[in-house]
């Protein structure tokens, strides 16, 4: 089987794409069309350029690099970003000769790289499978200040349903998608269901002992893990409430370790530096995934929340399989008690951004062995693991064309 994977992001850019697709090849032959990596350095990636490295082969996979520009981080030059994408993407699926079997549109953000892949699919008559990650536009509310009646989301809304509309199966990470899609328009039966699986270094959890955390001055205090992207739609609001009434109350016994970089970076270390909250929150720079289990291993909970926007905060980050594979509590919104995979695991401590989150952390703290008895370790051990997704994935493609013929 010949498939073509669409992606905005790929190797050297840590996501999960890239054990899809190298998995997929080992089965398969696999070409992936991409941006030039950017992702959180707001430039390219040292080795890469318009004129260096846009052709490579790498585990057997073609990798085909778009003439996208950096991002820069700001909303202007993000923008001009994701219109390079579109552009030279649409201008790429003209001029493909090779034949595949089935395209694969592995939708981060934003929505184009479905476009691009659904033309191309359409041209050679072969199914297309957009596999999304960010529900958009849904997901641009969440990662910027536009609102549902602003031109961007209108033009955004209209791009999404062609998208989405015209996708010949969709794969969702969140099962809060699902519903979203039927009201579009898009036939229930052509959905699934996959969730994100965690990497193979946390399911097995492994040590990195050339790194080492500066703990000393944290060492007795209950530490609290956020990690990964630090922008708007993370929403920090919980972490910051917890940290100002600990401060009214003279509790210190809590701390949270921020590990990424992020658009809402600064923004986020300014805000607590206006309210006088340092103590509670000690930042790192972004890590290299071999470090990250040293991380989860002396957190003693895990921090999740997204903002109050109704499809983002049914989103189930790719975060949260590891997170469970270590067996600790996460420290989420209340919103999250409702979600099936958090009621499966069994393990959250739910906040209401009030008075009361001290409290529930209190209690948390200082009934830790109960509130680690009460997860559901099985579930988690079973549900994320990553040799079964993968397999699940390519199952799945196969019955699609199976279906086809």
């Amino acid at each position: 089987m010949k498939i073509l994977i669409l992606t905005p992001r790929y190797y050297p850019e840590q996501f999960k794409i890239n054990d899809i697709a190298k998995y997929l090849s080992l089965k398969h032959e696999v070409d992936v069309i991409c941006n030039i990596p950017d992702y959180h350095k707001g430039k390219y990636y040292k080795g890469y350029s318009l004129f260096k490295n846009r052709k490579q082969k790498i585990d057997n996979i073609n990798i085909y690099r778009l003439p996208t520009s950096p991002r820069h981080n700001n909303f202007i030059s993000l923008g001009l970003s994701y219109l390079s994408l579109y552009f030279s993407g649409l201008f790429k699926a003209n001029f493909i000769k090779k034949k595949y079997d089935i395209v694969i549109n592995y939708q981060l953000s934003p929505v184009y790289i479905a476009l691009i892949g659904n033309k191309i699919a359409k041209k050679q008559n072969i199914p297309s499978i957009t596999y999304i990650l960010d529900f958009w536009p849904n997901s641009l509310l969440a990662t910027s200040k536009i609102k549902t009646n602003n031109f961007i989301y209108k033009y955004f809304l209209k791009k999404s349903k062609k998208a989405y509309l015209e996708s010949s199966y969709i794969f969702v990470t969140s099962d809060g998608f699902i519903n979203p899609l039927i009201d579009m328009g898009y036939d229930k039966n052509k959905i699934s269901f996959i969730h994100n699986f965690e990497e193979d270094i946390f399911e097995n959890k492994t040590i990195n002992k050339e790194f080492n955390i500066d703990t000393s001055n944290i060492n007795n205090k209950f530490k609290i893990l956020f990690a990964g992207n630090v922008g708007r739609a993370q929403n920090f609001d919980l972490a910051l409430n917890l940290a100002k009434l600990a401060k009214k109350n003279n509790y210190d016994n809590f701390v949270f370790l921020i590990v990424g970089k992020g658009s809402y970076l600064e923004t986020l270390k300014q805000i607590i530096s206006n309210n006088d909250i340092n103590d509670y929150f000690v930042f790192y720079n972004e890590q290299p995934l071999i470090n990250m289990p040293n991380f989860y291993n002396i957190a003693d909970a895990f921090y999740f929340s997204l903002q109050d926007v109704d499809i983002v905060k049914m989103t189930i980050s790719d975060k949260i399989g590891s997170y469970m594979s270590y067996n600790k509590p996460i420290i989420c919104d209340k919103y999250w008690n409702q979600s099936q995979t958090f009621i499966n695991y069994n393990g959250g401590v739910y906040l209401k951004n009030d008075e009361n989150d001290f409290n529930m952390i209190l209690d948390l703290i200082n009934k830790y062995d109960y509130y680690l008895d009460k997860i559901n370790k099985e579930f988690a051990k079973q549900t994320f693991k990553k040799e079964t997704i993968l397999n699940d994935i390519d199952n799945h493609i196969i019955e699609i064309l199976k279906n086809k013929k």
